[in-house]
């Protein structure tokens, strides 16, 4: 049973290019998953929580990768 601090609601909101989708689950270290979906290709992952709200992770893997390669400007 989980006994740390409560998880804040993040249902419904927009951090950069995630769209959040639904509440996954607590991972081992205590960290908020959530089902996001990226709205630049439509794939559904799994990201923490803190990676959204501090701007870590603002798009899929598929994505940065490709903005990586082809060197397309980061757009917010």
């Amino acid at each position: 049973m989980r006994t740390g601090r409560p998880v804040k609601n993040l249902l419904g909101k927009k951090f950069n290019h995630w769209e959040v989708l639904n509440f996954s689950y607590i991972c081992c270290h205590g960290n908020a998953k959530w089902a996001c979906q990226c709205d630049l290709c439509g794939i559904v992952y799994d990201v923490r929580s803190d990676a959204l709200q501090s701007g870590r992770s603002t798009k899929c893997r598929k994505c940065a990768a490709k903005e990586r390669a082809y060197g397309y400007a980061r757009s917010v």
